[in-house]
């Protein structure tokens, strides 16, 4: 038998990832910035990388799955309350942004005001990194 596409839940879909996934690019202003236009390839991959941050953001839960009060418990005991497949999407954000403020580290030269420019970029890539490294390893 032929498949069948709910229309309406798609467009629901749809637009909560594009909800998510606007405003979620807004943590990557700091990486575009440090990474242009000498790294371009790292800023499309940090914006390709928020599509699974938004969808695992937006992903309601399967219908016919088993509530499990015991890993509830669990979760909430340990204050993990993301996915592992989010967490993982998160150390791969820190890790492209730390690579991004050392690449920019390393090509940074020029008169004082090149350098201070530099200085702030290099900062925002690995304050937002260290952002995702945080709440990939608490899971928060």
């Amino acid at each position: 038998p032929p498949v069948r596409v709910d229309v309406v839940g798609a467009g629901a879909m749809a637009s909560a990832l594009l909800q998510a996934f606007v405003p979620l690019n807004t943590l990557n202003l700091p990486l575009l910035w440090a990474s242009w236009p000498k790294d371009a390839r790292a800023a499309a991959v940090a914006v390709a990388l928020m599509l699974p941050m938004a969808y695992l953001s937006t992903v309601e839960p399967t219908e016919g799955v088993e509530f499990d009060a015991a890993a509830e418990q669990r979760a909430l005991g340990s204050l993990v309350i993301t996915s592992m497949p989010n967490r993982y999407v998160r150390a791969t954000l820190a890790a492209l942004n730390f690579a991004v403020g050392w690449r920019c580290a390393a090509r940074s030269q020029g008169t004082a005001k090149q350098i201070g420019v530099d200085f702030l970029r290099i900062l925002g890539a690995f304050v937002v990194g260290g952002s995702w490294l945080t709440t990939a390893y608490y899971g928060q």
